[in-house]
C-alpha cells in the first residue's frame, strides 16, 4: 500500500457534462481526478487520503473505492514524475516530484485506488 495525503484546491466542472475535475495539492506534488458529478463526494478544502494498493480490501471509511489503470508514468524534463491512471475511462493524473516513488504506479498495472 501507498498513501498520499492531499488537499483539494478545488472542483470544476469539464466539457463533458455531468464529469468534473478535482484538483488536489500535497507535499509530493499535484493530482487531477476525473469523476462523475454524482459520485463527487468531495469539497473544496476537503483533506483527503488516498490510498493504492493491490488487493481489493477496501476501509470500511472509505468515501470512494474504484478500481484503475496506470496506463503511463514518465519524468518529464523538469525531473517530475507523471502518472495517468485510467478509472472507468476516466483520467487520475498525478504530478509527483521525482522523489516520489510508487512502486506500485508501473505501466500496464492494475490497481485498487481508496480515497477517504
Amino acid at each position: 500500500m501507498y498513501k498520499i495525503d492531499a488537499k483539494i484546491q478545488k472542483t470544476e466542472h469539464t466539457e463533458t457534462r455531468g464529469v468534473v475535475l478535482i484538483y488536489f495539492t500535497s507535499t509530493n506534488g499535484d493530482l487531477k481526478l476525473e469523476l462523475p458529478e454524482k459520485i463527487n463526494y468531495f469539497k473544496d478544502k476537503d483533506d483527503v487520503s488516498i490510498r493504492f494498493v493491490n488487493d481489493g480490501q477496501h476501509e470500511t471509511d472509505d468515501k470512494l473505492f474504484t478500481t484503475g489503470y496506470v496506463y503511463s508514468n514518465v519524468i518529464n524534463d523538469q525531473d517530475t514524475r507523471i502518472i495517468h491512471i485510467s478509472i472507468g475511462g476516466l483520467n487520475f493524473k498525478l504530478e509527483l516530484t521525482d522523489k516520489a516513488e510508487i512502486p506500485i504506479l508501473k505501466n500496464g498495472t492494475q490497481l485498487y485506488i481508496g480515497f477517504k
